[in-house]
């Protein structure tokens, strides 16, 4: 029964992902060709201690046998309805599964998928990176500690300059004291000459004085004794100013020895004090081009974490993009196989409802034409959710197509008519646009269609995103109602970022916003909405693919998407932001 589910497994073959398929049983029935050669390629050791010869032999082989987790095998024995993901490593290689559980139409567990991914460069490159990171840290705290040391260092040898400028400040005061000490002591020392200069000529004087008293008394025969002791005090006095006069003569020379010797001691101190000058500067300069080299390295720094967090943002778009191909691809398989099948259902149901046109049995033939007519509705409802399914896989080729610019409100309105009745009585919708506003008439742009709101994309995909968000509101306010604002208009955005593919958001936009004030979404699920598959809701409300074929359809029309969603008591609801480039 699983092999009917599955005969589409050509497009299995030709992925690079790793798949294997199991029954009910647990029994492993299908490996793709990327699987069959992974497992060939295990080396012989690994092989022999899991009891296997080459991939083929795994064929019919329980998975709870080949995997060795005990808690990967109390899932698959508790019956895996679920994606889990799980991790182990086989050989010399790092595996990744992710694991998900198979269902037929009406809810019978099949079996399960499992695709497997080896991540062991992924690892490498992940543990080399924060090595690196650590690495970094710690070169960055050692210059952080080698600047606040050089920092303490410059401020005590600021401080000791400071005191050596005060002291030579103090040293020039104290030589400008003594040269005017010097120069006082100059001025008395010239004033003593002076004196010494007039003592010697009055010495002169006398002397010649004495001297023609010697020849008068040698004229003389007879002196008195008076005349005589004058003579002798006269010479004693003479005698003491000659003395007087040598002394004064020594102390001048020992003056002008000092003053010499202190002019010597300044012009060195003035010489010293250029020198201190001169390094001053020097160390000046030496600090700001220090300075400017730690700031330089800062702005490196910063620098490398802005380059290290656009990386980590691209790693994640990569995966996601990579995920969404893989994805696509299965989708566009499955979905054009299945696609096929419901046509022949369809038309052999046509052909049922034939025969039971030209039935003659009216009661077989009103039960009949009931069946047939649900049949037809249940294929084609099959067949639009077969077309959701193909425009997910399709969404690069619907980014080149151009579209016939219509009257957006319009559209909204036309929308808003189809989905009114499939909301209670409970849930109101309020739509209001620029123009109305603004009191703005905008009769005139329908006719000319260059509303300022307009939006380049097609109208059945601008039908399928309300839809999508305002069922996805209804569902929010299911337990207390509530009100589904829709509001168009023309913003402004600046440095924010889209929650789909993280681009920046900069510039003038349409902004198509659809909000509600229902539950709101948890933090640790607002991340994930947008992934393939993904869905909150029970099993059987919900297939995971209207977030994921609405970021589509708005990435498309070359638009972004933000999100504000609030839990608590007070203001609790969602906001969905559509931006959408304006007409030129």
């Amino acid at each position: 029964m699983l092999a009917e589910h599955f005969k589409f497994k050509a497009n299995f073959d030709d992925l690079n992902t790793i798949i294997v398929i199991a029954d009910c049983n647990y029994i492993i029935v299908y490996m793709n060709a990327a699987a069959i050669n992974f497992f060939n390629e295990v080396n012989f050791d690994t092989r022999n201690k899991l009891a296997y010869e080459n991939a083929e032999s795994l064929i019919g082989k329980n998975v709870c046998d080949f995997h060795r987790n005990p808690a990967y095998q109390q899932k698959l024995l508790d019956g895996i309805t679920d994606k889990i993901k799980f991790s182990f490593t086989l050989g010399s290689s790092d595996i990744e599964i992710n694991v998900r559980g198979l269902m037929d139409e009406s809810g019978q567990y099949l079996g399960l998928i499992s695709e497997w991914a080896d991540v062991t460069e992924k690892n490498k490159i992940h543990i080399e990176l924060l090595a690196a990171n650590r690495e970094l840290a710690f070169q960055n705290a050692e210059k952080e500690k080698r600047a606040a040391e050089l920092v303490i260092a410059n401020r005590e040898l600021a401080f000791q300059n400071a005191e050596k400028e005060k002291r030579a400040a103090e040293l020039v005061i104290a030589n400008r004291e003594l040269v005017f000490q010097n120069a006082e002591k100059e001025k008395r020392a010239a004033e003593l000459i002076i004196a010494n200069q007039e003592l010697a000529f009055q010495n002169a004087e006398k002397e010649k004085r004495a001297y023609e008293l010697v020849v008068a008394n040698e004229n003389i025969s007879v002196l008195n004794e008076e005349s005589t002791t004058i003579n002798e005090e006269l010479i004693l006095q003479i005698e003491k100013k000659e003395k007087q006069a040598a002394k004064l003569l020594a102390v001048n020379k020992e003056l002008i020895f000092e003053q010499i010797e202190k002019n010597k001691q300044a012009k060195k101190l003035i010489a010293a004090n250029e020198n201190i000058a001169v390094l001053n500067e020097e160390y000046y300069t030496a600090n700001e081009e220090l300075i400017f080299q730690i700031n330089e390295k800062g702005k490196r720094a910063t620098e490398l974490v802005s380059i290290m967090d656009k990386n980590e943002i691209l790693n994640q778009q990569v995966n996601h993009l990579q995920k969404l191909e893989s994805i696509g691809r299965l989708t566009a398989g499955i979905s054009h196989d299945f696609n096929n099948i419901l046509a022949c259902i369809l038309g052999f149901n046509e052909l049922n409802n034939d025969i039971c046109c030209n039935m003659k049995q009216d009661d077989l033939k009103s039960d009949l034409a009931e069946n047939t007519e649900q049949i037809t509705n249940a294929g084609h409802r099959a067949m639009a959710l077969i077309e959701k399914m193909m425009t997910y896989s399709r969404q690069n080729e619907q980014c080149q197509k151009k579209f016939e610019t219509k009257h957006t409100p319009t559209l909204i309105d036309e929308a808003l008519k189809m989905l009114r009745p499939a909301l209670t009585s409970r849930i109101q919708i309020k739509f209001l646009n620029h123009c109305e506003i603004h009191n703005e008439n905008c009769n005139d742009c329908i006719q000319k269609e260059s509303c300022v709101n307009n939006i380049q994309i097609d109208s059945t995909a601008l039908h399928q995103i309300i839809t999508n968000l305002a069922v996805n509101a209804r569902d929010a306010m299911k337990d207390h109602g509530g009100v589904i604002s829709i509001l168009l208009q023309k913003v402004n955005h600046t440095s924010n970022q889209c929650m789909a593919c993280h681009a920046i958001i900069d510039g003038d936009f349409v902004e198509l916003s659809i909000s509600d004030n229902g539950t709101g979404i948890a933090p640790h699920v607002i991340n994930r909405i947008f992934d393939p598959f993904f869905t909150t809701k029970p099993q059987g409300e919900g297939t995971g693919l209207g977030l994921s074929t609405l970021t589509g359809l708005v990435h498309s029309a070359l638009g972004h998407i933000m999100i504000h969603s609030d839990m608590s008591e007070l203001n609790h609801g969602t906001s969905f932001k559509l931006l959408f480039p304006t007409m030129k």
